[in-house]
């Protein structure tokens, strides 16, 4: 699986899922992830990746013809290559860790599926409790007794959203809190935004992932750049 992932807005791309990745393959996989950035594709300066074998010098030109710097992490130094690996574990222990996967299509559905959780609903810390595609949005209020909770459930309830929803609203598969005067224990409720997760089923086969980090950020000077150093490819 190769995958992308923007250093600032933590969104993810999957770009493709295949059994056997090769040099031309990745090759294609990156020409295809510009064009689906189309102009945003400028905003970007590094793209840090690791030093495995796919990664052939045809795929570092298509991002040097536009411009972007390619630094590749250091042996044995995962923590180059932070922000992807973070996403992987995410990843493995919500989601690929908890269904037996079937086979490649399979793979796929579960993965897109996990990667729309992550970007529309998934809160991130470094982003104010809000997901990556609602960064406009202000951070999540918190929760009042005129509030209810509206749940949405992915991959089959694997993993739940919860939404607050004010009373007056109508809207199906709602959980409308007791009212504080029956039940004096009961505190407002402090609730933004949760992922509920089943126990699992067994553990699938574990599955070559590639990454790659898009940064604007310059890596090697202070802080900026310890946060700015990742792009991983674990196998």
């Amino acid at each position: 699986m190769l995958f992308f992932i923007n250093h600032g807005t933590r969104r993810v791309h999957i770009a493709g899922i295949t059994r056997h990745p090769t040099g031309p393959w990745m090759t294609q996989q990156a020409r295809n992830y510009l064009m689906d950035l189309g102009d945003h594709a400028k905003s970007i300066k590094f793209l840090i990746r690791d030093r495995g074998a796919y990664f052939t010098d045809s795929f570092d030109a298509v991002f040097q013809a536009i411009g972007v710097h390619v630094l590749p992490t250091l042996p044995r130094v995962p923590r180059m290559n932070a922000i992807a690996e973070r996403w992987i574990g995410s990843c493995r222990r919500e989601a690929t860790d908890r269904i037996l996967i079937t086979g490649e299509r399979h793979l796929r559905l579960v993965v897109s599926e996990y990667a729309d959780h992550y970007n529309q609903h998934r809160p991130h810390r470094t982003l104010g409790q809000r997901p990556p595609d609602r960064l406009a949005e202000p951070e999540p209020p918190t929760a009042t007794d005129n509030t209810r909770i509206h749940r949405h459930d992915r991959l089959g309830g694997l993993i739940h959203e919860y939404t607050q929803v004010a009373w007056s609203d109508t809207v199906s598969g709602t959980h409308r809190p007791r009212h504080p005067q029956a039940s004096p224990s009961t505190g407002k409720a402090r609730l933004s935004s949760l992922i509920g997760i089943l126990t699992p089923f067994t553990h699938p086969p574990r599955i070559p992932t590639c990454g790659v980090t898009c940064t604007d950020k310059v890596p090697g000077k202070g802080s900026a750049a310890e946060a700015s150093r990742s792009a991983e490819c674990s196998g």
